[in-house]
């Protein structure tokens, strides 16, 4: 279900970024660069994931306030002997110079930590707000059916709401300070009330209602009670802090696009910076289908910036045929994406080329189709700019497959033979490494286990040799016998993109190859053409 709101604890999930992508993960001059990477990719997928409406990441201005050091003097204190790993430091600066070129909104607030931002912006909204952070502390916003949190563990996101509060701690759901400030909190160094652990805590909230009947009806010393007063302003989040609510979405990205271009190229995450763009486009995106010749004004078409077009449909004949239409809504808005549907001969594909048209697309499609045109595509070249861009179709897609099993390479072979693609073949990590380095391909098929170097080492070195050289991310998809969650995740960290299990179908092979290399496929059938390892 879509929210209105993804708020993300920038903080929090940039240090997970950083360990969970290899530090030799490096850019140009060997700077590393695991965590900007691993953040702009788990930030691009969490739009995906979540299909927020508007966005904001939040940051820590002061991780350790001194306020709340003097209510708590252990506060944080663990952490004051690293509180930032030396090579993550720099890596955090860029982080955010990029979401600013980007048109990310991105907010710290002088002495006061993420969670507060996150709790102010929560509190200036009545939209529904999912947000993301590793940081428990947020708990306590949680808020049926408004506000949940999505917590990162070892399987994903989970999805925090009032009945998983209750299930975690035997709490009310929205009674979480309270329970925190009774137990205590290691990570942050509360030390809670003495005597009190989990289930104690549980059983005095229960019996008084919350902290504040605690503290007033409870057979507390007077210590204790300044100690839990104290210790629940520094539990609980700020929730007015003098800010505004940011817009959450820009008309267009990336806001600046020579200095995202810059950025980009200095610290080799071109690819990262693309997907994140790519998928910030869906934000808050409104979806229309028409019918009748009157709602088919060229300045009515303008407002959206996808449209998918049956080429042949009769009620484009007022514009002089469906590539007439084309011209005039690209006249009015040049970076309209145009998708054509439909069989079309040659003088049909010439006027789609001259009208702009972005890909073309048999009957029936698909879904992840239409995302892929949302996701992987650039806007053509208009009709006053004839022959800018490289029309739909021009170039014959290289595929690579990385499988140690002949059988396995033979079969996929015969599989992807009417696919229009150039295949070449590799025997195992190593040699599937040695060919990217040669040269860049369109999609690289990986079998995780395989002889001399296996799927995820390939993926890993694949990676740096893009970031090193400044190419085009290629995506790669995982072939495995069984994708447990554990496996997924080190897939994704190590660079993957999508996944395929063995016995592989041909019909979900071709799929993962369209939905993949949209765009880059002629219409008509081509015999595939195989080169590389033996097969």
């Amino acid at each position: 279900m879509a929210c209105d709101w993804l708020l993300i604890d920038g903080s929090s999930m940039i240090f997970r970024a950083f360990y969970g992508v290899p530090a030799s993960v490096r850019g140009p001059g060997d700077q590393p660069i695991n965590a900007i990477r691993g953040f702009l990719d788990a930030l691009a997928r969490l739009i995906v994931q979540r299909r927020p409406r508007q966005l904001a990441v939040a940051s820590d201005q002061d991780w350790r306030p001194q306020w709340r050091v003097e209510l708590i003097p252990s506060y944080k204190a663990h952490r004051v002997a690293e509180p930032v790993p030396p090579l993550l430091e720099p890596q955090m600066a860029v982080i955010f110079e990029i979401l600013s070129a980007i048109g990310v909104d991105h907010l710290g607030v002088a002495d006061h930590e993420a969670e507060d931002v996150i709790a102010t912006w929560s509190a200036l909204t009545a939209g529904t707000v999912e947000v993301v952070s590793g940081d428990r502390d947020l708990f306590a916003l949680v808020e049926d059916p408004r506000v949940r949190v999505l917590y990162p563990e070892k399987g994903g996101l989970a999805v925090v709401d009032e009945a998983e509060v209750t299930r975690r701690y035997g709490v009310p759901g929205r009674r979480y300070a309270d329970f925190a400030v009774l137990r205590g909190d290691p990570s942050d160094g509360l030390p809670g009330l003495r005597g009190v652990g989990a289930a104690r805590a549980a059983e005095l909230i229960h019996r008084h209602g919350g902290l504040a009947e605690v503290i007033r009806d409870a057979a507390l010393g007077a210590a204790d009670r300044d100690y839990l007063a104290r210790a629940m302003r520094v539990v609980e989040p700020v929730l007015n802090l003098p800010v505004s609510l940011p817009a959450g979405r820009r008309d267009r990205y990336p806001d600046r696009p020579e200095a995202v271009a810059a950025l980009a190229a200095r610290y080799g995450v071109r690819g990262a910076c693309d997907r994140l763009v790519a998928v910030l486009e869906e934000l808050g995106a409104e979806v229309a289908c028409v019918s009748h010749v009157e709602e088919l004004d060229p300045e009515v078409a303008a407002a959206f910036a996808v449209w998918i077009v049956d080429w042949k449909l009769p009620l484009f004949e007022a514009w002089g045929g469906a590539s007439g239409w084309c011209r005039q809504v690209r006249q009015i808005r040049r970076q309209a994406r145009i998708a054509a549907l439909g069989r079309m001969d040659e003088a049909d594909r010439e006027a789609a080329r001259e009208a702009g048209v972005t890909m073309r697309q048999f009957q029936p499609w698909l879904v992840s189709r239409l995302r892929a045109l949302l996701a992987t595509q650039q806007p053509a070249a208009s009709s006053e700019q004839p022959g800018g861009g490289a029309p739909a179709g021009t170039r014959t897609p290289r595929i690579l497959l990385a499988e140690d099993n002949a059988v396995n390479r033979r079969i996929a072979v015969l599989m992807l033979a009417d696919l229009g693609a150039k295949l070449e073949t590799a025997l195992n990590g190593r040699e599937a490494v040695a060919l990217v380095a040669k040269a860049p391909y369109d999609l690289v098929l990986m079998d995780l286990q395989m002889p001399e170097m296996g799927g995820i080492e390939a993926t890993r070195a694949i990676r740096r040799i893009e970031a090193a050289t400044s190419r085009v991310r290629a995506p790669i998809c995982a072939l495995t016998a069984g994708v447990l969650n554990n496996e997924r995740d080190q897939c994704l960290e190590a660079g993957m993109d999508d996944f395929l299990a063995k016995p592989i179908m041909k019909a979900q092979l071709l799929e993962v190859c369209r939905r993949w290399l949209a765009g880059h496929l002629d219409a008509s059938p081509k015999q595939v053409s195989s080169a590389g390892g033996s097969s």
